[in-house]
């Protein structure tokens, strides 16, 4: 799996370990910081100690790390990875990733693309986004592309930074698209995917999505009845809002933070729906935020370094 320390490639990597249908899963990521290396060995510490499938990782630091990674290989993940500083590698990453697969005749090749991992600094971030995909089509017939709806559940990345700000009473910059969404649980976008990289696959693109239709008031109050408090929800000021592309939104907010209040903004659903054949229990984002279902404790926010202080105070 290529860019493998994510939420939502967590999730998959699970769910993957879980199944034992692989014997090895090789997780390579750029890894830039250390937080992202603890919170990579936090969750080995996690996963299931009876699989019988392997976990390796590696770093990629170069063009040598990936053709070496994929030379080890005989299937390919590629998730867009949430480093949202790194955009250059965030849209040109697949593409090449693609063309070194091919030399290195890899059977399949998956690249999944969450919308929440889109860079929305950009003015047209679906547009590039697209583009990118259609090119590693263009560059190997035996990449199948996969766009997927907001992501729920214990591996979601948008979901838990908003459950995360909620619970410890941070405010929530939103100033919603009138799109409405589709969201689909992490364990439904881990089967979908396990069914692409071991099956056949007609289409090269496909669209992951949930069943239920709803906008993003509905989504933040399902989240704050979940865990049982309220939030305050502003757009900012023009100086201090996450949604300003300018030096006292960087100094002020997470690159993260800025991205997902811009995801909100601009947000647009996945043209298409899920194809019927591949038959999942599509669960519920209702059912699973249902009133008191998550306790607040499981998302306050245990410490905090001297980096991201000063953006945790105004953000």
């Amino acid at each position: 799996m290529l860019n493998s320390a994510n939420r939502i490639s967590q999730g998959l990597i699970k769910s993957l370990h879980q199944s034992a249908k692989f014997e090895r899963i090789l997780c390579a990521d750029i890894y830039p910081s250390y937080s992202v290396h603890q919170k990579w060995f936090t969750f080995l510490e996690d996963l299931s100690s009876t699989s019988k499938t392997q976990i390796a990782d590696m770093k990629i630091e170069d063009r040598s790390d990936l053709v070496r990674a994929l030379g080890l290989s005989s299937h390919v993940l590629f998730v867009t990875h949430d480093y949202y500083e790194l955009v250059f590698s965030k849209l040109t990453m697949v593409v090449n990733a693609a063309k070194l697969a091919r030399e290195a005749k890899i059977k399949k090749f998956v690249s999944l693309s969450p919308v929440e991992h889109y860079h929305y600094g950009e003015t047209n971030p679906f547009a590039v986004q697209t583009q990118a995909e259609a090119d590693a089509r263009k560059a190997n017939e035996n990449v199948v592309t996969i766009q997927s709806d907001l992501v729920f559940g214990n591996y979601g990345t948008v979901v838990n930074q908003l459950l995360t700000r909620i619970a410890n009473g941070k405010k929530l910059h939103l100033s919603p698209s009138t799109q409405k969404v589709s969201p689909i649980h992490g364990d439904n976008l881990a089967e979908l995917v396990e069914a692409v990289l071991t099956g056949d696959v007609n289409s090269q693109a496909l669209v992951a999505k949930g069943n239920e239709s709803l906008n993003w008031n509905e989504i933040v109050n399902a989240l704050q009845q979940s865990l049982g408090t309220k939030v305050e929800v502003s757009g900012g000021s023009f100086l201090s809002s996450p949604l300003q592309n300018n030096i006292l939104s960087e100094m002020c907010f997470q690159p993260c933070y800025r991205n997902l209040a811009q995801f909100v903004n601009k947000y647009e659903s996945p043209q298409g729906q899920i194809d019927s054949k591949f038959n999942l229990n599509l669960k519920s984002f209702k059912q699973t935020y249902g009133e008191s279902n998550l306790r607040k404790e499981d998302f306050t926010k245990k410490c905090s370094n001297s980096e991201c202080a000063l953006k945790w105070l105004f953000g």
